[in-house]
């Protein structure tokens, strides 16, 4: 009883600091998803259990992150994509994602290798981690700069049928 409460209290934590931060982001001209990542690095420098007496730790496990925040950013994404947009750039965007996606991880991998001389298999890693970007501020930067509509679809949906295919690998390997 007492860990469900806790990840209840952990749960409504995360959000109301979510909440502020959305409104900070409304106040200021910063980015949200940037405020965000500096106030969860910010809460890991200073941990919450200190100060409310329970751990956001055990809330954020490997099997919360894959069964729960990634089905429900994958659920917007395909809400909010522009769906004849996407259908007319099918094919560029399973191109990039089968492709180009292999390509950049091997490629940073191998120059990472070669530069810094540190395994390939770990620069491969690092590549798996660091290619991917993240869709929302990068979306964000476009709406803001007044990109073109083809630019932000391509874009959105590289992003997201990489992370759905990121995520069946994950499951099945």
């Amino acid at each position: 009883m007492v860990e469900t409460t806790a990840v209840v209290l952990g749960v409504l934590v995360s959000f109301v600091i979510a909440i502020g931060v959305r409104f900070l982001a409304n106040r200021v001209t910063f980015p949200y998803t940037v405020l965000l990542v500096t106030v969860g690095f910010t809460l890991t420098i200073f941990p919450l259990q200190t100060y409310l007496g329970f751990s956001l730790g055990p809330l954020f496990t490997h099997d919360t992150i894959l069964f729960v925040f990634l089905p429900a950013i994958l659920f917007y994404g395909a809400a909010e994509i522009d769906h004849d947009l996407f259908r007319r750039n099918l094919l560029i965007i399973v191109i990039t994602v089968l492709v180009g996606l292999p390509v950049a991880i091997l490629a940073i991998g191998w120059i990472g290798a070669k530069l810094f001389g540190i395994p390939l298999l770990i620069m491969l890693l690092f590549g798996a981690m660091a290619y991917p970007i993240d869709p929302v501020a990068v979306l964000s930067l476009f709406e803001k700069s007044g990109a073109p509509p083809r630019l932000a679809v391509l874009v959105e949906g590289r992003a997201f049928s990489m992370m759905d295919l990121l995520s069946f690998c994950s499951r099945r390997c």
